[in-house]
């Protein structure tokens, strides 16, 4: 009876301290499942009003407009010193002169000539009578949309240089005669081969001359006849004509424009050249040195030979902004 007793006893404990467990554990679970919603509400509260309060800018603009308002009113109460200030001011400045420095009709799409922006252009004057124009390249291209403080100096320095030089290269011109000489030496080595004959035929039947047809199927002594005219007329330095026009005046007339046809295309090539160097390509300077009432010239390209040339003094001191009666006697 006693042990019966003790059995219910038992199982009675044992049902109560199991349903405690699961009071315990459903308890458990709900102050973690609480913990959680508690820490989160607040932000996903926040979350919502920014989303909210987002879409309502960008369909009203409402904030930024009274912001820009604000800031207006109080913009003449506003210090106007100070790094910033400094900054702001430098930066007005560059630009103007960057603007002052270019023309409409030459600026590209972005507002800038290209070479100056990846090109460096410099103009130092030596000594009252001798300027000298540097350009060479950059080490990176500048960009318009990130310009700095420094960088917009530089590059209106650069752009005004970069306009005198290219006016001053436009009024260059190469004397004729050290292309007329090439041209010579070429007519030799034509003549030399035989390819010269053809080119003579040609250039007389544009004038519908007779003796065009005395360079069709020639034999060896016509050859030898025509190279004992046109070989001495076609010496480089001291040519000898005067015997090609008194025997075949017609043929005398079609060598003199082939050579200078071929002359004037030289010519055209080295000025194309030249002008191309202050552009871009190896670094290029041009050097000026004034005599009397003239600057003698010479443009010069890492590598290339020096091209010499001159210009009126007046000009180059009106392009280059030099100081009016300043140089040595």
């Amino acid at each position: 009876m006693d042990l019966n007793r003790a059995t219910a006893a038992a199982a009675a404990l044992a049902a109560r301290l199991r349903a405690a467990i699961i009071r315990n554990q459903r308890v458990l679970l709900s102050s973690w499942v609480r913990w959680p919603v508690a820490l989160l509400a607040p932000w996903l509260l926040v979350a919502v009003f920014g989303t909210g309060l987002t879409y309502w800018e960008h369909r009203t603009r409402s904030f930024s407009r009274w912001m820009g308002r604000t800031l207006l009113e109080g913009n003449a109460e506003r210090a106007t010193s100070g790094a910033i200030w400094e900054a702001i001011l430098a930066s007005r400045e560059a630009r103007t002169r960057i603007q002052a420095a270019g023309t409409p009709d030459t600026l590209l799409p972005g507002g800038l000539p290209q070479p100056p922006l990846h090109h460096a252009y410099r103009q130092e004057r030596r000594s009252v009578d001798a300027v000298i124009l540097y350009r060479h390249q950059r080490p990176a291209p500048l960009r318009q949309d990130r310009l700095t403080e420094a960088q917009m100096r530089d590059l209106a320095v650069s752009l005004r240089t970069y306009r005198a030089g290219s006016a001053l290269l436009r009024h260059v011109e190469l004397p004729s005669e050290p292309f007329l000489v090439h041209a010579r030496i070429r007519a030799q080595l034509a003549l030399q081969e035989g390819s010269l004959y053809p080119r003579l035929h040609r250039q007389l039947r544009q004038h519908d001359a007779a003796e065009a047809w005395n360079f069709v199927r020639m034999s060896t002594a016509d050859s030898m006849y025509w190279a004992s005219l046109l070989g001495p007329a076609l010496t480089p330095a001291d040519p000898d004509t005067a015997t090609l026009h008194s025997r075949e005046p017609a043929v005398a007339v079609a060598l003199a424009g082939l050579l200078h046809h071929w002359s004037d295309a030289m010519h055209q090539d080295e000025m194309r050249r030249v002008r191309g160097y202050w552009e871009a390509g190896p670094d290029f300077q041009i050097h000026l040195v004034r005599n009397m009432n003239v600057f003698a010239g010479y443009a010069i390209a890492d590598g290339e030979r020096p091209v010499p040339f001159e210009l009126p003094a007046e000009l180059v001191v009106s392009l280059l902004e030099l100081p009016v009666g300043d140089h040595a006697p």
